[in-house]
């Protein structure tokens, strides 16, 4: 989803509006199935996957495999994160949630595991091996052991075995006596090894000799060559945040044994954070220190150096000591660490792990065998290490704001409770036997275990993750109280009647107790009137805040405000919420400029759209917002739908933005595709809002469905001779403008602008002449275009200096005048053939027999651009462009610092490289990939190889896919969830921009997926199936029946995936291929579904028939289609007669673009 910094609350109206839902009444209690998931999921991972109560961090299915940091044996247990403590800590929580001894039970076997772990220096090290043989012993406090005595703090080791020890302590009221005794010698243990000044070691065997107390400072001598100390780990570290977690372990330490001893150990700790500071012109903080307090060498590969990631931590620990001890003092060093950290960011917005000292230049290592070297370079990094960090300035600055305005301070508590969809999520994905399976991605993993690609598996710290998940949802309490009394409801057709006592609303849904104690989830809106009264007398009773009166029995009680020269965006947003709440209460909001507000509309409701100086006042200001973010808050007697709408001559809308989020969460809207028939307003008289403070930023930055029904495309279909078949006119203008609107409201936009696209359409009529060298050499003998008559399909020349010069000419120019940023569009011309075969460009070439993948026939490229050429080329040429992306990105690079080059992974260049193994790290590619809908498995693997192909070289990958387009031809054809889990995986994977091509238009019957998809682009998080459920719940009393028609179609087009004859067909002959995938039986059964809602449209909304009526014209449209098509031809005999009088008749309906299907029939040659 978006980033999301605040917690929304519920929105009122008269009766609280759904969100579309209009389902029966359903079974659910959150709270018993959350109970139930914990006690299911602790049993098997106590039961099944415990070794000696202890636990590692991976295991294998059948548990016969185990990862710690490496292979673990099955006598030893991980103490390191994320192991027996992590489950141990888990476990606890469980118990405090349920109050259930079994959890507290399986949390002591992990604390006594680890007691048996504990070193004779009191702490103890990643592992614990319970074999007295193995050579992974250590010397163990009980003498069972064998080997080193060191204590070790490195990524939290010690930290974590005690904090699960004395909060297990706690728990048994410290009646354990070897628990007790252990938590005792850990912390005494970890006060002795604490230096004079408050530092830390990274490793102890016995107390620390005090060394003398000096300030950060820099070496006088050539730390390259000298300063080399091979036990760096008895010296200062804060490597790994080994002083947050120290700083937490202190402060868990005296809040549960309130030992002054513990806080002052704090307070040391943040006197020496203050000293470690560097001093100018790099005040940050380094991973190690010397006894001088100079940064100095660790490992082979760890530089002295001033650390961005560990500065972020050291920054965040500092808060926390500062409020604990209520201590001004900490904060002090964070805001000139601030500023250091903003100006030392990379140009992909990352912070350096090492900066050199003094420089500042971004610091790090080349590797060949067991050797590294130094560098600055950052293009062939050795990838076992993290040389880059996420920036998390935001996020510290934003707590030091916090922090920095309460006197003492204190950390603002986080409100953590998990959602009702997180819980749901978490339990539906606990499978029969209690586990919560993974599925290994070629993702990083902790102890960098070795699974197989694809490979399920199961992981501690998910296992953790969603034990204290639930835990978290059951402390909650609940957002509204039971009544404890019974009163009857009733739905308003009167058909539901159910005894029960109201408990509490969340979301759209109102929760009912009936008397056996089962709990019932009731949308809403389906309540009868009287229920919808009740509702709102029981809420107005208890507000969580003020309540704002928007519409009050249809008559406006509040007004719309800009400001006195609102931007285009705020005009829109203002207009389209005076609409929506007019459709919604029957009641036309008046809109004001905020100079011109009359006297009388002060005392009313004040919905500020937009910022202005009322919006400031009511403590809103968009000058720190991110592109595109947004606010939605409510004051005592204003909502605020404010937006950040800056950006030129193209400005962003954040403020619309504002208003379609509140439209669709809180008032519950929903545009399931174009047009009147498509959208959905709920219908109140009284409209009330409670308190919202919710502020949003995309993850996704380019959001974008590349249209077909605009005013170039009427210009494409009039030139191919549409216009003798359809008419154009006003029927053409209204769909043109339901497109674009819709695309609006589903937030389809930018952060920032990429520019991009075949980048020589025009070259060879420009530069034929002139440079014919530039272009690529076929295999005749001559340069240029494969095709006379396709001249913007020409392939480039790409091992041609001379053709890089022309493509950095223009940044060259723009640099000299003083921009900055700008971008080199390096994207090869469309086709699949014509590429050079001069002896250069070949040379560039790996061998055939390493390309990663060959493209599927759908995606072959040949109704464009004919037949492969015959060159003899590999079959994937994408080292030949790799290399040139890379010439071109160092080049760009020298001219401007800021630069960026972007290109496509496409056609033949679309695997991977195989000889190439790092790009620039300015370089943006956009993957032309996830094509082929339905999928089978191999394609999908395929896919998201092919993306951890590029990503994983270095670069910046972008999806610009053509899914869309193949998406079927104006028959059902359903890929809702297969769209949705690919999505969830390219977000999980950095993607930042889409770019679908291309939107054609098959509302009703290919519909769920187009409204999945739009709006998981915005809500990446959102669960798909509660998404598409909002899609049938705009059906009314029809919704299962239309559920079960997309799910027949869904399961029917997923099975044509996984035909081989059907996935190896050409886009046009999976066309002429209908008549066969629409037989008469497929359709049958499909009719047949639908047939059964004729009982229910009586109860409809007029608005809820239109819109089942529109997915019957899909069926129908489908059906006339595969009927026409028997010949080979849509346009020929009675058949095609008929479906083009049909087109005609639903041309304005938004059931499917009539004059899109048309023309890629022509372009197919299945329509003269």
């Amino acid at each position: 989803m978006m980033h999301q910094v605040q917690v929304r609350s519920a929105l009122v109206l008269s009766c609280l509006l759904t969100c579309g839902t209009t389902t029966d009444a359903q079974q659910v209690d959150f709270r018993n199935e959350a109970t139930a998931a914990i006690r299911k999921a602790a049993t098997y991972y106590r039961e099944k996957v415990a070794s000696h109560g202890g636990y590692v961090y991976h295991y294998t299915l059948d548990l016969q495999e185990r990862w710690g940091e490496g292979k673990a044996s099955a006598s030893q247990i991980w103490v390191q994160p994320p192991g027996t403590p992590t489950v141990g800590l888990a476990f606890l929580r469980a118990y405090e949630a349920t109050g259930d001894k079994v959890y507290l039970d399986a949390a002591t076997d992990a604390a006594v595991a680890v007691v048996y772990g504990q070193l004779k220096s009191g702490g103890w090290t990643n592992s614990v091996d319970f074999d007295p043989n193995s050579d992974s012993t250590a010397e163990y406090r009980n003498g069972k052991g064998r080997g080193k005595n060191n204590s070790s703090l490195d990524d939290g080791q010690t930290e974590s075995a005690i904090r699960l020890i004395i909060h297990v302590d706690k728990a048994l009221d410290f009646k354990h006596e070897a628990i007790h005794e252990s938590a005792q010698i850990a912390l005494d243990s970890l006060l002795e090894a604490q230096f004079p000044n408050g530092g830390f070691p990274q490793v102890w065997t016995e107390p620390v000799e005090p060394q003398p107390i000096v300030k950060a400072n820099y070496p006088e001598y050539d730390w390259r060559t000298e300063g080399r100390i091979k036990n760096y780990w008895d010296m200062y570290t804060l490597n790994d945040n080994v002083t947050g977690y120290v700083a937490a372990t202190l402060c868990d330490a005296y809040w549960i044994y309130g030992d002054e001893r513990y806080l002052q150990s704090l307070r040391k700790l943040g006197d020496f954070l203050l000293l470690a500071q560097m001093p100018e012109p790099q005040p940050g903080w380094a991973q190690q220190y010397n006894y001088k307090m100079q940064p100095i060498w660790a490992r082979r590969f760890e530089p002295p150096g001033v650390s961005g990631d560990e500065t972020q931590e050291v920054l965040d620990t500092l808060m926390k000591i500062a409020s604990t001890t209520g201590e001004g003092k900490y904060l002090e060093p964070i805001p000139a660490a601030l500023n250091w950290l903003e100006r030392s960011r990379l140009s992909d917005g990352q912070i350096a792990r090492y900066y050199e000292l003094k420089t500042n230049r971004p610091l790090y290592m080349t590797r060949r065998g067991d050797e590294y070297s130094l560098t600055y370079d950052d293009s062939n990094l050795p990838d076992h290490y993290g040389w880059k960090t996420e920036s998390r300035l935001d996020e510290i600055a934003k707590q030091y704001k916090a922090i920095v305005a309460t006197n003492p301070p204190v950390l603002p508590k986080r409100n953590e409770v998990p959602t009702d969809r997180e819980v749901q999520q978490v339990i539906a994905s606990l499978d029969d036997q209690g586990r919560w399976v993974s599925t290994y991605r070629g993702e990083r993993l902790v102890g960098q275990a070795k699974i197989v690609m694809d490979a399920p598996y199961l992981s501690s710290q998910v296992f953790s993750d969603n034990l204290a998940l639930l835990s978290e949802y059951l402390l909650a309490p609940p957002p509204t109280a039971s009544t404890k009394k019974l009163r009857k409801w009733s739905d308003r057709t009167g058909q539901f009647t159910v005894t029960a006592e109201f408990v509490e609303v969340r979301g759209a849904n109102v929760h009912i107790r009936r008397e056996d104690g089962k709990v019932l989830a009731v949308p809403i809106e389906r309540l009868s009137e009287s229920d919808q009264q009740f509702l709102a007398t029981m809420i107005s009773e208890k507000p969580s805040g003020p309540t704002l009166t928007l519409v009050q029995d249809g008559q406006p009680t509040s007004v719309i405000v800009t400001n006195g020269r609102p931007m285009e965006g705020q005009t829109v947003a203002a207009a389209e919420l005076q609409e929506h709440l007019r459709l919604m209460s029957g009641a036309t909001v008046p809109i004001f400029k905020e100079n011109e507000l009359p006297a009388d509309a002060k005392d009313k409701v004040q919905i500020l759209v937009g910022m202005s100086n009322l919006a400031r006042q009511h403590g809103v200001d968009t000058s720190s917002f991110e592109p595109e973010s947004f606010t939605v808050k409510t004051t005592d007697n204003a909502l605020l739908l404010v937006g950040e709408d800056s950006g030129g001559s193209n400005p962003r809308t954040g403020s619309l933005w504002a208003v379609y989020d509140f439209l669709q969460d809180q008032l519950g809207c929903r545009w399931i595709w174009p047009g009147d028939i498509g959208r959905v307003v709920p219908r109140h008289e009284t409209v009330r809002v409670s308190t919202l403070d919710i502020q949003e930023t995309p993850v996704i930055k380019i959001r974008g469905f590349r249209p077909a029904a605009q005013e170039k495309h009427r210009l494409q279909y009039e030139k191919e001779g549409l216009g003798k078949y359809l008419e154009f006119g006003s029927t053409y203008d209204q769909i043109s403008e339901d497109e674009a609107i819709w695309l609006r409201r589903m937030r389809m936009g930018r952060s920032f602008k990429l520019s991009y696209g075949h980048a020589f359409t025009d070259w060879w009529e420009k530069y034929k002449d002139e440079t014919p060298e530039i272009f690529a050499l076929q295999s005749n003998g001559k340069r240029g275009p494969r095709k006379a008559s396709q001249p913007d399909f020409v392939k480039m020349c790409v091992s041609n200096p001379k053709l890089w010069e022309m493509q950095l000419a223009p940044i060259r120019k723009y640099a000299s005048e003083g921009a900055r940023g700008l971008w080199v569009n390096s994207c090869e011309n469309d086709g699949s053939g014509g590429f050079c075969v001069c002896d250069r460009c070949r040379a560039w070439d790996a061998d055939s027999s390493g390309a990663s993948t060959s493209r599927p026939t759908v995606e072959d490229g040949s109704d464009v651009d004919g037949a492969s050429d015959d060159a003899e080329l590999p079959e994937s040429l994408s080292d030949r462009y790799a290399r040139w992306y890379n010439e071109l990105a160092r080049r760009a690079r020298e001219i401007d610092p800021d630069s960026k080059v972007i290109t496509y992974a496409y056609s033949r260049y679309r695997s991977p490289p195989t000889q190439v193994d790092r790009l620039e790290s300015n370089i943006w590619v956009g993957y032309v990939g996830f094509n082929a809908y339905p999928r089978p498995e191999a394609y999908r693997k395929l896919s998201t190889d092919e993306w951890f192909g590029w990503s994983g070289r270095g670069a910046t990958v972008f999806l610009r896919t053509n899914s869309l387009f193949y998406c079927g031809e104006g028959a059902p054809y359903v890929v809702t969830r297969q769209m949705a889990e690919d999505l969830q995986f390219q977000v999980k994977n950095g993607l930042r921009a889409t770019d679908y091509d291309n939107l054609q238009g098959y509302w009703a019957t290919t519909g769920p997926s187009y409204y999945v998809l739009a709006r998981m682009l915005w809500d990446t998080d959102a669960d798909p199936e509660v998404v598409v459920d909002e899609f049938y719940g705009s059906f009314g009393p029809a919704n299962e029946i239309v559920k079960e028609y997309f799910d027949y179609w869904e399961q029917y087009t997923e099975r044509l995936g996984n035909s081989a004859k059907y996935f190896d067909l050409t886009r046009a002959d999976r066309l002429r291929a209908y008549p066969a995938i629409y037989n008469d039986a497929v359709v049958s059964k499909a009719k047949r579904i639908l047939e059964k809602a004729s009982r229910l449209l009586s109860q409809a909304t007029p608005e809820e028939r239109e819109r089942f009526r529109n997915v019957e014209l899909g069926l129908e449209h489908g059906v006339l289609l595969a009927q026409a098509l028997r010949d080979g031809k849509t346009s020929n005999g009675a058949e095609g007669k008929k479906l083009l009088e049909f087109r005609r008749a639903i041309a304005n309906r938004n059931v499917i673009n009539v004059y899109w299907t048309t023309s890629k029939e022509m372009r197919y040659r299945v329509f003269e």
